[in-house]
């Protein structure tokens, strides 16, 4: 939707995959540019606003101060700082782990899943106060359960320890850029280089992408030392804006 004096421009896309999890209407506020006139963002974006239940999110650059404005204005209240990393892809044969690693195969979805429904802690649905934990979870589970049938991501790779699966790292490729999309090890397998070796293991299997890039959020303090110390460098900040309209 775009405003007649071409100043701004709304996008509200509805995500199917989030409204199956919650089981309501969720929503994607997409602000491509500043907004201008509170009333014409209203007409625009109010009847979803009133919406009984409903659940919007909104990913901003931190610099677009007059759309955070806006955006707390309406109701809308910040849940995470992204911080984007990258780092030129260059191949590194120092494993240093006590795992095993290798492409992920059919057979490793459910404990793939469960890793994934029990190790998250730190993205934006867990640390919204509003979100059932066990949904944040769900979301988790769901999104790799996808990469097994397709639907999301291009490449995974796991970690394991004897027949244990400890760790996954989920990849999807774009232009010239591998994109982490999701990581995690188990709880009680950590602090034993699997994550870096998984990032590793990565970079030395992919050809033909010249970066690879990650975000994980400025409360992470434990995946942010990870990748400075891989050697990534900060590409920018995200704020992640949280709206709901429900009876909790």
């Amino acid at each position: 939707m775009k405003g007649n004096s071409g100043l701004y421009m709304i996008n509200l896309k509805k995500d199917n995959w989030l409204s199956k999890i919650f089981n309501y209407d969720v929503f994607e506020l997409i602000l491509n540019e500043s907004v201008y006139d509170d009333l014409r963002f209203y007409k625009d974006v109010g009847y979803y606003l009133e919406k009984t239940p409903v659940f919007i999110y909104s990913k901003i650059p931190t610099d677009e101060i007059r759309n955070i404005h806006k955006l707390e204005a309406f109701g809308f209240r910040l849940v995470d700082t992204s911080i984007n990393f990258k780092k030129h892809i260059v191949t590194d044969n120092m494993l240093g782990g006590l795992t095993n690693i290798r492409f992920a195969e059919s057979e490793d979805e459910e404990e793939v899943c469960k890793l994934a429904f029990d190790n998250f802690s730190y993205s934006r649905f867990h640390l919204d106060f509003r979100i059932d934990n066990t949904i944040a979870n769900t979301i988790k589970d769901n999104w790799v359960r996808n990469y097994f049938l397709g639907l999301r991501g291009d490449m995974m790779v796991v970690s394991h320890i004897v027949n244990k699966i400890v760790g996954f790292l989920l990849i999807s490729f774009s232009d010239n850029i591998a994109n982490i999309e999701l990581i995690a090890v188990d709880k009680n397998n950590r602090r034993k280089q699997i994550s870096s070796d998984m990032i590793k293991f990565v970079k030395n299997n992919i050809t033909g992408f010249e970066y690879i890039k990650v975000s994980t959020q400025i409360v992470n303090e434990p995946s942010i030392k990870l990748y400075e110390k891989l050697g990534f460098v900060i590409d920018g900040f995200t704020y992640v804006f949280h709206y709901h309209n429900e009876l909790i």
